[in-house]
């Protein structure tokens, strides 16, 4: 368990993950600009009229500093699933994320991009 969660934590870039399953999703108040270094967007957690929810690039964490709500990819993707109904596990966060993670490196490796098939 301590590889797989090492690896998400390493290698799951958070900005991705909030850029593609927070702020596309129906649930998110906020515009749909990208989160990036330096760019705070609306918190996705509680309502706010100004941006508060800031990316670490460093460390690969997030912090709103409206809600106080902070944490790597891990705790991200379980404080998204609970905002949408859904009570994950820690076990079962880190076994959600490997899975995609694994997925896309498969994905990039014979994308279209690669030249193969």
């Amino acid at each position: 368990m301590s590889n797989f969660k090492d690896n998400v934590k390493e290698n799951y870039n958070i900005c991705d993950y909030v850029n593609n399953h927070i702020i596309p999703n129906q649930a998110y108040r906020g515009s749909n600009r990208p989160l990036k270094k330096k760019s705070p967007i609306l918190c996705p957690f509680h309502k706010e009229t100004q941006p508060s929810f800031y990316y670490h690039a460093d460390k690969n964490r997030v912090k709103c500093f409206g809600c106080g709500i902070s944490g790597d990819v891990i705790d991200l993707h379980r404080f998204w699933m609970q905002r949408l109904g859904r009570n994950v596990g820690f076990y079962e966060a880190v076994t959600e994320l490997y899975t995609e993670l694994k997925t896309r490196r498969r994905w990039r490796a014979c994308g279209p991009d690669s030249g193969r098939y």
